[in-house]
């Protein structure tokens, strides 16, 4: 790696991660993933959301441990008092260790519902998308649910700070333990309506860097760079 003569990095965050215990080659470039192009996300429908209660929360992800679902589901346990309701999709192999923590008596507002085809099936009924992994480098999850212009909460790990545009698109929670997502999450369930806001700056931040026309364009730059350089 030493020896490259330039790196893409999916965020700035990657790149302070990868040189912060080596030194490399300072020739960088910012290339985001995109998940769909910037036409097929203008074509979506748009869905005005108004957060009425109770305010549906969804997780989608790959059920193992670091992913945190049991972190989620332990900090909606001290906010029974809110008007809430969790689904979590995905399956993986600690689903039902992890499935088995959540209190009998919270079985009817957090449901587990197994494998789920896809973004759009999984966000149908969404008002707000969790994102509580302990570790994660790019998560795609926030990228599909700004796209459709759902409000994310998510950890505040690599690369999530920069994807979210340090909180103005999206809701940041400082580390991933149980206090911290309670005191987020009781934060929004007292003023939802900062949702709003939230999920226009994410379809409006996604809209600018994080299409595949986006990261085509991110890839051009840097192999175009590159290549004059070795040619000057």
């Amino acid at each position: 790696m030493a020896r490259a003569d330039g790196f893409i990095a999916l965020s700035p965050a990657h790149w302070t991660e990868a040189t912060r215990h080596q030194h490399l080659n300072e020739r960088v470039f910012i290339a985001p993933n995109g998940v769909m192009s910037e036409q097929q996300q203008r074509r979506l429908p748009v869905v005005e959301r108004t957060f009425d209660k109770p305010l549906r929360l969804v997780m989608l992800s790959r059920i193992v441990e670091h992913k945190n679902p049991h972190v989620l589901v332990q900090a909606l346990d001290g906010l029974r008092e809110f008007d809430w309701e969790l689904d979590i999709f995905g399956d993986g192999p600690d689903r039902h260790r992890l499935e088995a923590l959540t209190p009998a008596d919270l079985v009817d507002r957090v449901r587990w519902r197994g494998w789920s085809p896809g973004p759009d099936h999984a966000f149908a009924d969404a008002d707000v998308v969790c994102v509580p992994s302990g570790s994660e480098a790019f998560p795609l999850v926030i990228v599909e649910a700004m796209a459709r212009s759902l409000p994310v909460i998510a950890t505040d790990v690599c690369a999530v700070g920069d994807m979210l545009d340090e909180g103005d698109a999206g809701v940041l929670v400082p580390e991933p333990t149980v206090d911290a997502w309670r005191s987020v999450l009781r934060r929004i369930f007292e003023d939802p309506s900062q949702l709003t806001t939230l999920s226009a700056n994410g379809f409006k931040r996604c809209l600018a860097n994080y299409t595949v026309d986006a990261m085509a364009d991110a890839y051009e730059e840097a192999i175009t760079g590159l290549l004059e350089r070795a040619t000057s």
